[in-house]
């Protein structure tokens, strides 16, 4: 009994907060309790028998490989605690801080597997956001490396009347991407994420032409039709923005006052133009304009 207390002491501390041991162990956690209860009795039996080969066997076959996973761990730790570092100085340029917690990282974010994942799930399905298991799964590994990826699930734990607040932020940008797109293009690496999202908005803004649209409106809903997605004058505006931060200019929608001009102001445009050359007019349109300016 002892083995299966050490093994969930273990993986309350740190499996469960590990994204490969809890993605391995957690569909096999029957498994391993008996594992332990076996290995269990086995110690029982040889303290009744004195059986030195028993102990030999327990010891080569189940205390070896917590040693070399221990090795693995340890050694694999420091890669990602630099790989998070560096990560760390974008955050603290791009995010807001928050207060860590006990329990929680530096962001303040659980470091528990299952409940970040449950976290994303959760918001996923409330804003129809489209990711996909496999994606969720990414981001949540992508989490124990990355503060940004980090904060992002955090920020998803939060409470909105809508969601134009999940907007606000340095990372908007991905929020509008996540939000448009049916199908994305998900990456561990925030900053590759961040050129993921800025190529695609280019391709869709240049392909587009937004410029030679009378409004915001028929611009996203053609945007929409022709690339599948989701997207709405907040989103618009935030790929707009986001690509001309970056040194891609496109012009915005704008309506044609021409478009809006009412028959007599045409028939005046007509009248006041050719009333100056040697052109001819018939009496019926100097009627009509006559008759339209009266009261």
């Amino acid at each position: 009994m002892p083995l299966i207390i050490i093994f969930f002491i273990w993986y309350g501390i740190y499996g469960r907060n590990n994204p490969k041991i809890y993605s391995k162990l957690h569909n096999k956690l029957g498994w391993v309790i008996a594992i332990c209860i076996l290995f269990g009795g086995l110690s029982g039996f040889s303290s009744l028998f004195g059986g030195l080969l028993t102990v030999s066997i327990v010891l080569a076959f189940f205390g070896a490989p917590i040693w070399l996973v221990a090795w693995l761990i340890a050694r694999s730790s420091k890669g990602k605690a630099k790989q998070k570092q560096n990560d760390y100085d974008y955050y603290k340029n791009h995010y807001s801080q928050s207060d860590a917690k006990a329990g929680t990282t530096v962001t303040g974010l659980t470091r528990a597997v299952p409940k970040r994942r449950k976290i994303i799930q959760k918001f996923n399905q409330k804003y129809d956001l489209y990711l996909t298991d496999e994606e969720i799964n990414r981001i949540v590994d992508a989490s124990y490396m990355s503060n940004c990826w980090e904060r992002e699930i955090l920020d998803m734990d939060q409470k909105y009347d809508t969601i134009a607040q999940w907007y606000r932020g340095d990372s908007a940008w991905l929020r509008a991407y996540l939000h448009a797109f049916p199908v994305q293009n998900v990456t561990s690496d925030f900053e590759s994420q961040r050129s993921i999202c800025l190529d695609t908005f280019y391709q869709i803004f240049a392909e587009i032409d937004p410029g030679k649209y009378e409004s915001v409106e028929s611009c996203v809903r053609e945007i929409n039709q022709r690339f599948m997605t989701n997207f709405d004058d907040i989103t618009f505006s935030i790929a707009h923005r986001f690509l001309a931060d970056n040194g891609y200019s496109f012009s915005l929608p704008r309506y044609d006052m021409h478009g809006a001009k009412s028959d007599i102001d045409r028939l005046k445009d007509k009248y006041d133009r050719e009333s100056g050359s040697t052109a001819s007019y018939s009496s019926a349109d100097r009627r009509e304009y006559t008759k339209m300016r009266q009261p």
